[in-house]
C-alpha cells in the first residue's frame, strides 16, 4: 500500500503560534477561496497545484471575531519545496503520523476532515 503523505510547514518564533506546525494557508485577497488556497501554496511553498478539492467551510470564533475557515486537500506533482519567508521549516509526513508534532489549533480537526474523506 502506498504512504499518503501530507505537506506541513514550521512558523516562525516570533509569529503568533511561534514554532508551531500548521498547513499552508493564508486569508483572501479579493479572490475565490480556491484562487487563494492555490495562491498561499505557491507563495509559501513554490508548488503549484494539479488538483484542488474544496473539503470544509466553517465560522469560527477567535477572540471575539468571526473567522471563515475553508479546507482544501490539494494534490502536487513535485515534493520540491522552496520556503518563503513566512516559516521556517516543513516536512513531507504520513497522514497517520502527526501526534508527534505540535500543530496550531484546529489543525488536528482539520486532518480529520480529510482523513474522513478518504474512506
Amino acid at each position: 500500500m502506498e504512504t499518503e503523505e501530507i505537506l506541513i510547514v514550521k512558523r516562525h518564533s516570533e509569529d503568533t503560534n511561534p514554532l508551531k506546525w500548521e498547513f499552508p494557508g493564508g486569508g483572501l485577497d479579493n479572490e475565490k477561496p480556491k484562487s487563494a488556497v492555490e495562491r498561499e501554496l505557491y507563495e509559501e511553498t513554490g508548488l503549484r497545484p494539479v488538483k484542488t478539492m474544496k473539503k470544509k467551510e466553517e465560522e469560527v470564533d477567535i477572540g471575539g471575531r468571526l473567522f471563515r475557515f475553508h479546507v482544501f486537500l490539494v494534490e502536487v506533482d513535485s515534493r520540491d519545496v522552496e520556503l518563503s519567508e513566512e516559516h521556517i521549516d516543513f516536512k513531507w509526513i504520513d497522514i497517520n503520523e502527526t501526534e508527534n508534532f505540535n500543530t496550531v489549533d484546529g489543525f488536528k480537526k482539520d486532518l480529520e476532515v480529510i482523513k474522513n474523506e478518504r474512506r
